[in-house]
């Protein structure tokens, strides 16, 4: 039987910078966005393109069908490199994700 495929959750940081990952669920998603290292990369990445490292509050919801297809045609990619997190920026592809 094969494997139903792991939700994907959208973080939207500012406009155009939509940033994709896999979690069990939307709590679980929640729960990275919590934690002291996920919170202080965001800080980095939103301090290195807009300038701005304070940490609003992150919040998650769920991909939608397309957010979903663009983030596991990028994350096919890069498969080989096992069970990491794999946080893609859907903005960086050029396509609309809403």
């Amino acid at each position: 039987m094969p494997q139903r495929p792991r939700p994907i959750f959208i973080l939207n940081l500012f406009e155009g910078t939509d940033l994709a990952f896999e979690a069990d669920s939307q709590e679980s998603a929640e729960g990275l966005c919590r934690t002291s290292w996920f919170v202080q990369a965001l800080d980095r990445f939103r301090a290195d393109k807009r300038g701005s490292a304070s940490s609003p509050c992150y919040r998650t919801r769920p991909a939608t069908d397309a957010e979903a297809a663009m983030y596991r045609q990028v994350a096919d990619e890069f498969a080989e490199c096992g069970r990491s997190l794999f946080v893609a920026n859907l903005g960086d592809l050029g396509g609309t994700t809403k």
